[in-house]
Parts: C-alpha cells; sequence; structure tokens
C-alpha cells in the first residue's frame, strides 16, 4: 500500500503512515486505505493488538491540504465528510481488536484526532499534539468534535480546538479514546 506500511509480529499488527517527506500527511489515497486495513486486521484472528504509528520522528500532520486545494461545493465537502474523513474513525471505534497509537513528533489535526481515537496513545517525549485546522481554515475532522470533549472535557476542548496552541506530551490531557 503506497504510503502505509503493514507488518505482523506475533499478534501485534503494526500499521505505519510512510510518507516522511510531508510528515507523514495523509494523502487522499491513505486516508482511503486506513479503515481498510483496520477491518482487515480485526477480522484477522491473528492480530492481538494494532499499533499505528508514523515513520521518521512523526505521527502524522493531518491531511496532506495540498491535495484539498480547491473551490468545494457543500455536497463535495459533505461528500468528503463521509467517505473519506469518517470511515477511519468509524473503524477505530468499532474495532473490537484493542488499538495503540505510537506517537513521536508532531500529530497534528486529523493526525491527532487519530491518535485519540485508538485505545490507548502512547507518546514520546517529543510528541506534541495539536488541533491545526485552524491555520488552515478547515473544520475538526476523524471525530475530533465528538471525542475531544469525552476525553478531556468540554473547557479544555474548546481551548484546544479554538486555539490551535500544540499540547505537549509532558502535559497530555488524556491516554485513551
Amino acid at each position: 500500500m503506497n504510503g502505509l506500511r503493514i507488518n505482523d509480529d506475533g499478534g501485534v499488527r503494526t500499521l505505519t503512515l510512510d510518507r516522511v517527506e510531508v510528515r507523514n500527511a495523509l494523502s487522499l489515497e491513505l486516508r482511503r486505505q486506513l479503515p481498510q486495513a483496520l477491518l482487515a486486521a480485526d477480522a484477522d484472528p491473528a492480530v492481538r493488538v494494532v499499533v499505528i504509528t508514523g515513520a521518521g520522528g512523526h505521527f502524522c500532520s493531518g491531511a496532506d491540504i495540498g491535495e484539498l486545494d480547491h473551490d468545494w461545493t457543500p455536497a463535495e465537502a459533505a461528500d468528503y465528510m463521509t467517505s473519506v474523513a469518517q470511515p477511519t474513525f468509524l473503524a477505530l471505534r468499532r474495532l473490537r481488536t484493542p488499538s495503540v497509537a505510537r506517537v513521536e513528533g508532531a500529530a497534528a489535526g486529523a493526525g491527532m484526532f487519530l491518535a485519540l481515537g485508538c485505545d490507548i496513545v502512547v507518546a514520546a517525549d517529543d510528541a506534541r499534539f495539536v488541533a491545526s485546522h485552524l491555520g488552515v481554515a478547515l473544520p475538526p475532522d476523524w471525530g475530533g468534535l465528538w471525542l475531544l470533549p469525552r476525553l478531556v472535557g468540554l473547557a479544555r476542548a474548546k481551548a484546544l480546538l479554538l486555539t490551535g496552541r500544540a499540547l505537549p506530551a509532558a502535559k497530555r490531557a488524556c491516554a485513551a479514546g
């Protein structure tokens, strides 16, 4: 799969986002591959845990906005949200297999919500979480509006979503989705 490496080691299936040149930004192709890979892992009885991580010292810098650079009709935006953005979040929420996000470096925008959608988040000292959608005039997707207040409370979720300030791992607000 282009941009996604899948490795099995015993009962651990590791899904590695591998687009180092863009800090593992999620291309449209990768956003379509992730839910399929998650569902395949869940259907495999040999897989006991799914680990999601990023290559090259970064978890995920969010959506590859270069692919989104055009004028959207309301219908196109709705289709994007339902057919591209939400399936990964829904697949994560429906997994029977435990999921772990192994986060180094940036977990920004959709990358932050991908990590927080996992059952457990293991963050390196250099990890930082940021709802970066404000900087590119996009709404938070990947279930972020639903998920974040449930993990950190409404007041902290508002502060994170409305300011776009980074939350370093040393001050992480939560550890599980």
